[in-house]
């Protein structure tokens, strides 16, 4: 019995011990100028498994509708980039922000990320 119960704990302090997270680790930070490239990169990686990636850019679009946030960033010539949240936090058009999440593919041109956050550029992210 004992020894079940240790081996409980060890199991359960292997997972507390590291960070949790729902996604993995974002692929790349790109701008909207280095989308396809880094897209490109991926290999079709997207359609397989769970990718996540991080993109910087001034909103195109800001829409809620049904108890979701639709953010809008990037355009021709470049992908767009649609990431699906639950709140918007106030952000406007024109305002720069960096959107994380994960591909849902979709196609060349048109990069979904749900689900996705959003936050405000830090000095470490890409001008």
């Amino acid at each position: 019995m004992r020894l079940t119960i240790v081996a409980v704990l060890v199991f359960l302090a292997s997972f507390i011990s590291g960070p949790l997270s729902a996604q993995p680790a974002p692929s790349f930070q790109a701008r909207c100028s280095e989308l396809k490239e880094s897209m490109a990169a991926l290999k079709g990686q997207e359609e397989r498994e769970l990718v996540t990636i991080e993109v910087v850019g001034p909103l195109e679009i800001v829409r809620e509708q049904n108890g979701l946030a639709f953010l809008g960033l990037c355009g021709p010539p470049y992908p767009r980039v649609l990431c699906i949240t639950y709140e918007s936090n106030g952000r406007q058009p024109g305002e720069r922000v960096v959107v994380v999440g994960t591909i849902q593919p979709t196609g060349e041109d048109f990069i979904q990320l749900d689900p996705c956050l959003h936050y405000t550029p830090t000095p470490e992210d890409k001008d």
